[in-house]
């Protein structure tokens, strides 16, 4: 089943275009009363996935920047007093490993939030 359907571009001042649509792309109303429901695929498992991915790399990191971090100081003790030496280039690496990590952390809860208001506003 094919429904016509008219559209009118903005750039062209012409008659209405005439097209034809699968019935596949149309709503499919749902009689409980729950309103309208898209025949669209699932994208649950693939956001999941993609969560969990997040998490678990940004975990790794924050685990990477506290070894980076702690392998940047350098303790000498000489003469009985314990001097300490700061290597700049683990504590580069520490701090953009966890600026990294809270980029991915906010990346999750961005991906967690859009699919919680989609299924909101249905």
């Amino acid at each position: 089943m094919t429904v016509g359907v008219a559209m009118r571009h903005e750039h062209v001042l012409a008659d209405p275009v005439v097209f034809e649509v699968p019935a596949d792309y149309l709503p499919e109303v749902s009689w409980q009363g729950s309103g309208v429901e898209f025949a669209t695929p699932r994208r649950r498992p693939l956001l999941v996935a993609a969560v969990l991915i997040d998490v678990v790399v940004a975990l790794v990191l924050v685990g990477l920047a506290w070894w980076w971090w702690h392998r940047g100081v350098i303790v000498t003790v000489r003469r009985g007093v314990a001097m300490n030496r700061v290597e700049g280039r683990w504590w580069a690496a520490a701090t953009g490993a966890v600026t990294l990590a809270g980029l991915l952390l906010l990346d999750a809860g961005r991906r967690v939030m859009s699919e919680a208001s989609r299924q909101h506003s249905r």
